[in-house]
Parts: C-alpha cells; sequence; structure tokens
C-alpha cells in the first residue's frame, strides 16, 4: 500500500469540502451585496411588470421605452419587432430554464434567477444575481403576509413569475407598480397540480412561437396564484404601495384596474 497516496486521499476531501464552504460563503457575501445596491435604486419612479400573455402587444412594449420594466421567461421573442428591453430580466421556472438558458445569455446582461437554478455555461454564470427563494405565499395573508419586503433575504415563492416580479419591484422602490400582459387564464394547464407536467396545447401568450404543439410545461395553479396575489394586495395596502393591473381584459382581479393607454398619458413621476 502506497501510504503517501492514501495520505493525500484523506487530506483532499476535507480540502474540498473546506473550499466549497468558502465560495459558498463568498457567493453568499457577494449576492447580498448585490441586492443590497439595487435596494431602493428607483425610489420615486413608476414601474411595469410585464406578463407574457396573449394581450400583450409589440406596440405596447414600443410605448414603455424609457420606463423601469421587469419582465420575464421568452420576452426575448419580442425582440425582432421592438427596441424596447426590459431594466430587468427573470425567470424562475425549472423546466423552462435548461431550455432558453444559453438564448437568455445572448440577450441579457444581467438575469435574476432563484438559487435552486443552475448552469454550466461559464459564461452566463457570471450574468447570475441569485435570489434565495423563501416558502412561498401559501397561507392566510390576514394570519401572515408572505410577501418579501427585503430581497437580501430573499423572495417568497407564488407559483408564477409575476409575483416574483412584483417583490422585486417593490424592492427597488418603484411605486405605483403597473402590470401589464397578465391575463391570468392558462387554457388546459389550471386543472393539474403544480407538481405535474403538462403538455402545451393551447396559445396562452403574446407569441405564436411561444410554446410549441406538445411542448412539456409547468401547470399554472391558478387558485395558488390568486392566494398569492393576495399576499401581493395585502402588504400593497399596508405599506402604500399602489399595485395596478393596466392589462387589457384577462382574468387577474386581485388589483385595481387602469387603462394602459390613461397611465401613459398621465406625467410620469419624477
Amino acid at each position: 500500500m502506497d501510504i503517501s497516496r492514501l495520505t493525500q486521499s484523506k487530506m483532499i476531501g476535507p480540502l474540498l469540502r473546506s473550499l466549497n464552504r468558502k465560495r459558498r460563503r463568498f457567493e453568499q457575501k457577494r449576492r447580498r451585496r448585490s441586492w443590497e445596491r439595487l435596494k431602493g435604486c428607483c425610489s420615486g419612479q413608476r414601474g411595469w411588470v410585464i406578463g407574457n400573455g396573449p394581450s400583450l402587444k409589440v406596440e405596447d412594449l414600443d410605448r414603455l421605452q424609457g420606463e423601469v420594466c421587469i419582465a420575464s421567461n421568452k420576452i426575448y421573442l419580442a425582440f425582432e419587432q421592438t427596441k424596447w428591453r426590459p431594466t430587468f430580466f427573470t425567470i424562475v421556472d425549472e423546466i423552462l430554464w435548461p431550455k432558453i438558458a444559453d438564448v437568455c445569455a445572448k440577450h441579457f446582461s444581467r438575469i435574476i434567477i432563484p438559487e435552486y437554478l443552475t448552469t454550466e455555461n461559464k459564461e452566463l454564470e457570471s450574468k447570475l444575481l441569485y435570489l434565495h427563494e423563501l416558502p412561498p405565499a401559501s397561507c392566510d395573508p390576514a394570519v401572515e403576509c408572505m410577501f418579501s419586503p427585503d430581497l437580501v433575504a430573499g423572495s417568497n415563492g407564488g407559483y408564477t413569475v409575476t409575483y416574483t416580479n412584483l417583490q422585486l419591484a417593490h424592492h427597488l422602490g418603484l411605486n405605483p407598480i403597473y402590470i401589464i400582459g397578465c391575463d391570468h387564464y392558462y387554457a388546459g394547464e389550471n386543472d393539474v397540480t403544480t407538481e405535474e407536467v403538462v403538455e402545451a396545447k393551447a396559445a396562452n401568450h403574446f407569441h405564436p412561437d411561444y410554446r410549441k404543439q406538445g411542448e412539456l410545461v409547468s401547470p399554472a395553479s391558478i387558485d395558488r396564484m390568486d392566494l398569492a396575489f393576495e399576499h401581493a394586495r395585502t402588504f400593497a395596502d399596508q405599506n402604500g404601495i399602489r399595485i395596478l393591473n393596466a392589462t387589457r381584459g384577462g382574468h387577474l382581479e386581485a388589483f385595481e384596474r387602469v387603462q394602459f393607454d390613461d397611465v401613459l398619458n398621465e406625467p410620469t413621476p419624477k
């Protein structure tokens, strides 16, 4: 038996574990610093949370140039038709992320994702800002409001990226927060559990190529989303934040409705 090799092998394991622990602590500190820098950076401005529903029009995005906008997922499908680009880009879907991660790397300089999403793409890794995931908003908001006031600590899940984006908007200091393109209806998906994977059948998004027929996708749990939005509304009411739904039509009724055109005709808050 080679004693020197045996000794080396016994030393390597603890050394690697120690290095991994140090790396995790370093990454956590870097994440916290990034979120601390973003906190309140848009205070006093209005902002937009962009959904990808069929009511979203490319012309609407054209009109949002110069506004603080948060968008997600396959919003890049609109880029061939508009010069508008989101200020912040997010994705939380475990099934979608591996499919579009490399595409996102080409379109965005910073990508906000939860810690449970990973990548082997080194170029992409440098663009990621990780978000610590807190428990989902699943109780009565009157008992406990699970809408994170500070993303340095993390964000609460809400079964939809829109809920994450509302917490991001608040963290940035945006007020009022307008929602557009959130139709809140997913044909063929809302009758299954969140643990299932379903085949895309209907056109539930703004672009015809958003999902291919038969593509495996994460289902939409409307009831759980509704509960999460109740948490968002409760938090907003308690903290003097205005969350307003400027979506044309759709089924999202948790927030006061306003007309998109009327909002853009108002003076922009300074």
